[in-house]
């Protein structure tokens, strides 16, 4: 399993000895984003896209915003996830 977090400070309080422990005691592995990086985090690039369909004058409904959000999740496909690990995981050997 691999758990990737951004450097939100909240992400950072608990003792390293402790997260040491409970990653190997669960096989997991931790990453963190580096700081501030919008383009490796798969939600920024989500409400990106979609942020860019509401400033549409249009009138927007709970059904429509549904309708909408769905469209776009399923854009996202697995292709694009595996896109975006690649090039996180790049960052991290560069």
């Amino acid at each position: 399993t691999v758990i990737v977090l951004d450097n939100a400070s909240i992400h950072h309080g608990i003792a390293q000895v402790t997260l040491d422990r409970w990653f190997i005691e669960h096989k997991a592995l931790l990453f963190y984003l580096p700081p501030y990086s919008p383009e490796l985090n798969l939600i920024e690039i989500v409400w990106k896209h979609f942020k860019y369909h509401w400033r549409r004058f249009t009138t927007w409904t709970k059904e429509t915003i549904d309708a909408k959000l769905e469209i776009l999740l399923n854009w996202i496909t697995s292709t694009r996830m595996t896109a975006c690990a690649t090039t996180m995981m790049a960052g991290w050997q560069g």
